[in-house]
């Protein structure tokens, strides 16, 4: 599974992005989790990357702002 979050340095919220990042990393280890910063990437963005943070799970919107302790269970503890 492949995990982008979208942040920005005037974002506030986006602080706690880069603690749900690292929260995910150590809980759930099959999942790559990137942090992109809108202001520094050399990417292309994708045109659903609208406010910040913005995650997107393999591709697709998964949440718009952080999500919460059981949405990030109810995704990576399945089988």
């Amino acid at each position: 599974m492949d995990l982008d979050i979208y942040v920005a340095p005037h974002c506030h919220i986006c602080d706690y992005a880069y603690e749900v990042a690292e929260t995910i990393r150590q809980q759930y280890p099959q999942v790559q989790v990137r942090i992109i910063d809108l202001h520094t990437t050399n990417e292309a963005i994708p045109e659903i990357v609208c406010v910040t943070p913005t995650y997107l799970l393999n591709g697709q919107m998964w949440s718009l702002g952080n999500p919460s302790p059981a949405k990030i269970q109810a995704a990576f503890l399945q089988p």
